[in-house]
């Protein structure tokens, strides 16, 4: 439910502050990367960071950022059933090879 105002960098600095993010990805309406518009969703994937694993990053973001308003929406956040290796929320970065993006600690 995010709104075409909502950047990549938006949510790549949002979600920093729950845990070390890694990549984020908004896949765009008609599956153009240089496309501005985006399907209204997308992916955070956090990294393992000094302190927490990505794993914990995940369960605290469903925690602390679910409901938030942005852009006069609320974020719906919760672990994504795509991949295996990491951890992952529903929100880009620049494209990267498919492989790249396997983790299994993700959320959407």
């Amino acid at each position: 439910n995010l709104a075409q105002e909502v950047t990549e960098i938006m949510l790549f600095e949002l979600f920093t502050q729950v845990g070390p993010v890694e990549r984020v990805s908004m896949p765009r309406a008609d599956g153009d990367s240089q496309s501005t518009v985006h399907k209204g969703f997308g992916f955070v994937q956090f990294a393992h960071g000094e302190v927490n694993s990505a794993e914990h990053s995940v369960l605290y973001a469903m925690k602390v950022m679910n409901d938030i308003r942005l852009f006069d929406r609320y974020l719906t956040v919760r672990r994504s059933n795509a991949g295996s290796g990491g951890a992952r929320t529903q929100m880009r970065r620049p494209p990267v090879a498919p492989n790249q993006w396997v983790n299994p600690h993700v959320l959407h």
